[in-house]
């Protein structure tokens, strides 16, 4: 956790040629045009009115929504 908010992710995610995906909580929002400035294929998912367990406060919808980002990939 040391370098967590100092380890600068630009050189690694370089080499990468995958999209990134995201499925987030509302309550802490994620930095769509941040994360956008250091890789062009990013994108996020957001569920509302969640904590950090979307998973288990949620499932049903949390399943829906990751079934949705995984059938994005069948194209």
């Amino acid at each position: 956790m040391t370098h967590f908010l100092s380890h600068d992710l630009k050189p690694a995610l370089g080499t990468i040629d995958v999209p990134i995906r995201c499925l987030n909580a509302d309550l802490w929002p994620v930095d769509l045009a941040g994360n956008l400035a250091l890789y062009e294929d990013f994108a996020v998912m957001t569920m509302n009115e969640v904590g950090h367990f979307l998973f288990l406060e949620a499932p049903t919808e949390f399943n829906g929504k990751l079934a949705e980002i995984v059938r994005s990939f069948e194209n």
